[in-house]
């Protein structure tokens, strides 16, 4: 694989390289103005709504919902809700899925590892094809996400068996046979303001370390056909 990035927005190219690597990055896809607006609306919905936190993530933070919640309609979270609501995700989502659905957004600042079955290599049981906002830069740090490019193949193969045996790691239940380890993963560096897109028949992973301190700020869209 040449790399997982790609400068320009240009929607056939970054159809092409999902499908041939599973993921694919859009550097600066949010402007610096844009991103503060984005970031204000973030902070504010995990304040306002923190009775509706999920629970049993320690010091993370973490909100569903959904694009025609009335906490992504209201005037003060237009910004998040016309990035997901955008011709250029639809567009996307068109040629890859054909007939999709919208299902969760999450909203999450995590400053730890809860070391759930994320933060394995692993697929989805469910295809979905996932757009990852970055409001700030990830890398090593604090807990960037992790992919395996060109695994689709081996994904969709799996599936046909048992997709509900997913997760790679050798002594977990829900191994499935097949040896992959997280450091085969190739660390996805982002930038605040950087989109990725993957599809979750590439296996991946969620951050798994943080130095202490840091922390990462993700929307995520989920959409599934």
């Amino acid at each position: 694989m040449e790399k997982i990035t790609t400068i320009e927005s240009d929607i056939n190219d970054i159809v092409n390289r999902i499908q041939r690597d599973g993921v694919c990055v859009i550097k600066n896809y949010v402007n610096a103005q844009n991103l503060n607006l984005i970031d204000k609306e973030f902070e504010n919905i995990l304040n306002q709504y923190e009775s509706k936190l999920d629970k049993g993530l320690g010091v993370n933070k973490c909100l569903r919902t959904n694009i025609n919640s009335s906490i992504l309609n209201s005037k003060n979270n237009s910004s998040i809700n016309s990035l997901f609501t955008s011709t250029f995700i639809k567009n996307i989502a068109d040629k890859i899925l054909g007939k999709w659905k919208s299902d969760n957004i999450f909203i999450h600042k995590d400053f730890m590892n809860i070391h759930s079955n994320n933060t394995y290599p692993h697929f989805d049981y469910d295809r979905k094809l996932k757009f990852y906002l970055c409001l700030n830069d990830m890398n090593l740090d604090n807990g960037c996400f992790k992919a395996l490019p060109n695994s689709i193949k081996l994904v969709e193969k799996i599936r046909k068996i048992n997709r509900r045996n997913n997760i790679f790691t050798p002594g977990h239940q829900l191994y499935n046979g097949i040896k992959i380890k997280l450091e085969e993963l190739i660390p996805i560096i982002a930038n605040g303001g950087d989109l990725i897109i993957f599809d979750t028949n590439c296996i991946h992973a969620g951050g798994d370390k943080f130095v202490d301190g840091k922390f990462r700020q993700v929307i995520r869209l989920h959409l599934s056909n």
